[in-house]
């Protein structure tokens, strides 16, 4: 099987940040400028998780779901963000879905009748 073929641990991978509820809310800053249109404002917001949410959440291995995260950002599947909480002074990569993993999952999802 050629690496790069979307394997089932890909899959439960991607509809996780597809379907499941994080944490924190996070938003992408674009542009220093104040922006207006809320459709915009909405569309910065995303789902995102770090690995060992989505290791407990999918029930899959961390070294697998690792391995998947790494896959699936080579293929534009998924991106990832390096998430500050100032706060607590944590730092941490989240992984988001792509557009072309949005896209991905819609011609490939099962839907039931």
């Amino acid at each position: 099987m050629n690496s790069d073929d979307i394997e089932t641990q890909d899959y439960i991978f991607m509809k996780c940040l597809q379907e499941k509820i994080c944490k924190r809310h996070v938003t992408l800053k674009t542009t220093g400028k104040q922006i207006n249109d809320e459709s915009l404002i909405s569309k910065n917001v995303i789902n995102a998780f770090d690995l060992d949410e989505i290791s407990f959440l999918t029930g899959l291995n961390f070294n697998i779901v690792s391995d998947t995260g790494a896959k699936l950002i080579r293929m534009n599947l998924a991106n990832k963000i390096m998430w500050e909480d100032d706060q607590n002074n944590e730092k941490r990569y989240l992984w988001y879905l792509s557009e072309n993993g949005e896209k991905y999952l819609e011609r490939n999802s099962y839907k039931s009748t």
